[in-house]
């Protein structure tokens, strides 16, 4: 990824707080949202930008400005319907590139039919490359 892009994580659990905090160590400009407030307290010492908001109404995905940005990771694979509105809706205000984490591969069959550009499977690519090493 480059890092001259704009970057918006949906989800801040270990691996979108994982995620957002890698691009902004590597100097990218990231806008981090949550919907659960203690999430947001606990990632905003190192994602400067970050909010606490409901992803999966239209007018907050509006109001946050995602259309702006380059490239958004949905990280939020434990919530299916969650991460299927993200996905619809970053793709309805005009989002290039939406990448999305998922939890198997039917979640995976799903994301990619919604509109996700790629899907990602940290669990199951891990235990790949583990295996090979």
């Amino acid at each position: 990824m480059s890092i001259n892009k704009t970057y918006a994580v949906l989800g801040l659990g270990r691996y979108g707080k994982a995620v957002a905090e890698e691009l902004v160590n590597n100097g990218a400009e990231v806008l981090a949202v949550d919907i659960d407030q203690n999430n947001v307290n606990n990632a905003i010492e190192t994602i400067p930008v970050c909010k606490c908001a409901d992803i999966t109404e239209p007018e907050t995905i509006k109001r946050l400005g995602i259309s702006n940005i380059d490239v958004v990771i949905v990280a939020m694979a434990s919530n299916l319907e969650a991460s299927v509105m993200a996905v619809t809706l970053c793709k309805e205000v005009g989002v290039k590139n939406v990448i999305a984490k998922c939890a198997n591969e039917m979640q995976q069959k799903i994301l990619l039919r919604v509109g996700a550009d790629k899907v990602v499977f940290p669990e199951n690519e891990y235990g790949i490359r583990l295996a090979k090493n």
